[in-house]
């Protein structure tokens, strides 16, 4: 049950229980400007129906109330935690990962370049322009990134899988989408784990780095949003 589905069933239930306890009160002043008699008055068993349900009502709103106490609202502030340090990782992440690639492009990294270039757009920009003849940015990167650089931004890949594996582990995440995005980026963010120098071994990483950096996408093109904030502001 997903949890939009879930908080209408909640909402549904309380409603219920308010007009269980409002027809079953003692006090029929309420029950009859607003429901008329529920039952005639004069039926021997209509004050036992009416104190069943007063109970039902009762014993159904102290139990919607424990469960927000003890489940919900504990599970939201956990949620909202993993949601919190998962975006902080994914910032730390794309910056870890621009401060190896501005360094090898403009042989100085400026912070306040990087923290530009976290922005998609700004990112394109940047990334294609000329700055050779025959060469935009991010291919003077490609073409000149070496092991250690390669092995800082694998790092930063994998520490940030792992704060997704976390995430995915440690709650439950309510959107199909989120969830099914989450696992995927984590399969490929695997795959290139074991990425190496190389014109052909290093395309995959190049991809994967461009479409997240960039928003670029094979199907629509780029996006006006990034995909991977989106999804975790879902979780």
């Amino acid at each position: 049950m997903s949890k939009r589905m879930l908080d209408l069933g909640l909402l549904v239930l309380t409603f219920v229980f308010l007009v269980f306890i409002t027809i079953g009160n003692e006090d029929p002043v309420v029950r009859q400007s607003l429901f008329a008699n529920a039952l005639p008055e004069h039926l021997w068993h209509a004050k036992a129906i009416y104190k069943v349900m007063y109970d039902i009502g009762i014993g159904g709103l102290l139990s919607l109330i424990f469960y927000l106490l003890l489940v919900r609202i504990p599970e939201n502030a956990k949620r909202r935690r993993i949601r919190h340090s998962l975006e902080r990782q994914y910032k730390i992440f794309k910056q870890d990962c621009l401060y190896v690639i501005v360094g090898i492009t403009d042989h100085l990294i400026d912070p306040d370049k990087v923290d530009e270039l976290l922005d998609q757009k700004a990112f394109r920009e940047y990334f294609t322009q000329r700055v050779l003849p025959s060469q935009d940015r991010w291919h003077v990167f490609l073409n000149n990134v070496d092991e250690a650089a390669l092995l800082r931004i694998i790092n930063a890949v994998d520490l940030f899988r792992e704060e997704i594996a976390f995430a995915l582990s440690a709650t439950e995440i309510s959107s199909d989408e989120a969830f099914q995005f989450f696992k995927r980026l984590s399969g490929v963010i695997h795959s290139i784990r074991s990425t190496e120098l190389g014109y052909d071994e290093i395309k995959p990483l190049s991809r994967f780095l461009w479409t997240l950096f960039s928003g670029f996408d094979f199907v629509t093109g780029y996006r006006k949003e990034d995909l991977v904030a989106k999804m975790i502001r879902s979780i």
